[in-house]
């Protein structure tokens, strides 16, 4: 099984590493892609320019150093592991997108906390990935 997990870079990410090591993922089975997207620099084109800026290549250093930590704590535990670290401007469909190309049988990720309702209800990224996503989603 290719297991997909979805990371930040947020306190609540370690929180979701662990409970996918202790309850999602099965030794001598699942493989795991950690997938972080990053903002694109220069705003509405995403990633259909490349962009060597200062500001892209710390966001780019920053996404690697975050997989690479998460990673070592799955890698750690046995899992083989993958990082992708992806720069676009629009998250919800440029992780749809890396599921399908990776070919993924689940997605793990997290939930921001809204205190709004209208943060609860419109636009919230969770919503879109679990109608759109090629595979199960495990929030």
């Amino acid at each position: 099984r290719f297991v997909a997990i979805a990371i930040k870079d947020s306190p609540q990410t370690i929180d979701i590493i662990e409970w996918a090591i202790r309850q999602a993922l099965v030794p001598g089975r699942d493989k795991v892609v950690l997938i972080n997207v990053r903002p694109a620099v220069n705003g509405l084109i995403g990633d259909l320019v490349s962009s060597n800026s200062d500001k892209e290549v710390a966001e780019r250093e920053k996404s690697h150093e975050l997989l690479k930590k998460y990673a070592s704590i799955i890698k750690a535990e046995g899992y083989p592991i993958k990082g992708v670290s992806i720069r676009s401007v629009d998250i919800r469909g440029e992780l749809v997108r890396k599921l399908m190309e990776l070919k993924c049988d689940v997605l793990i990720m997290g939930r921001n906390a809204s205190k709004s309702m209208k943060g609860r209800f419109i636009g919230c990224k969770v919503n879109y990935l679990i109608e759109n996503s090629p595979c199960p989603v495990t929030v």
